[in-house]
């Protein structure tokens, strides 16, 4: 139902909910209520709050200790204790954010625009700004996504990305890109963690889809990936 991530670092808690886990888009929450998968999340763990927000593929993050969360956003950042962040994704890339010396943590949204804006880049950047955390110990998880042999795409989104295509269509290697753009940016080899799933073709052991998938279910299905430190 749940994969954990940083499971060798006892003072966080980090996942991302599977299909057995439920439907948990955003498009389901009532204003002024906390939805029945948040409150899952917030015991399990025995948590405070959590805090997610209307994805639409910006660059911003915030950090949650000061920042306007009115703001719509693709990513949080912080360092206060029983406080989950979340995104929602459906074949996206959540990106986990972890520095185990100034406990600080963030969670970033980046699907194919959000990569375009390297807002994973600028999410670490304001970890820097904000907390005085250190590239060399930053932790980072990439989570489940679409993989680059199910993602096929038009030329002229490869283009974009400075991708050769001699034919109409081709495929985009999401994770590779995020891995290059946090090498060039100082990130140690040995921080980064791909992800072993991809969103559209991973089965779970009853052979039904593990995850749900945009380009499996359309727009109302996701998964809820998150972090937090702990008490």
């Amino acid at each position: 139902m749940i994969i954990e991530y940083f499971k060798d670092f006892p003072n966080i808690v980090a996942g991302i909910t599977t299909r057995k886990f439920g439907n948990c888009s955003n498009k389901l929450i009532i204003p002024n209520q906390i939805p029945s998968f948040h409150q899952q999340l917030i015991d399990l763990y025995q948590m405070d709050s959590l805090t997610t927000a209307k994805l639409i593929h910006t660059d911003l993050t915030l950090n949650i200790n000061t920042d306007d969360l009115s703001l719509n956003a693709d990513a949080f950042i912080t360092n206060q204790k029983t406080q989950l962040i979340a995104v929602t994704t459906a074949d996206c890339i959540p990106v986990f954010l972890y520095d185990p010396i100034t406990v600080t943590v963030g969670i970033v949204h980046s699907g194919r625009i959000g990569l375009q804006k390297k807002i994973t880049i600028k999410s670490i950047q304001k970890m820097v700004q904000d907390f005085k955390i250190s590239l060399t110990n930053l932790q980072i998880q990439i989570g489940p996504h679409i993989c680059y042999s199910c993602y096929e795409v038009g030329a002229d989104i490869l283009k974009e990305f400075n991708i050769s295509c001699p034919t109409e269509k081709g495929y985009l290697p999401m994770e590779d890109i995020l891995i290059k753009d946090l090498l060039e940016l100082g990130i140690p080899s040995q921080n980064i963690r791909p992800s072993n799933y991809c969103t559209h073709c991973s089965l779970d052991n009853d052979g039904t889809k593990k995850f749900y998938s945009y380009r499996n279910n359309g727009e109302m299905e996701r998964m809820l990936s998150f972090i937090g430190i702990n008490k």
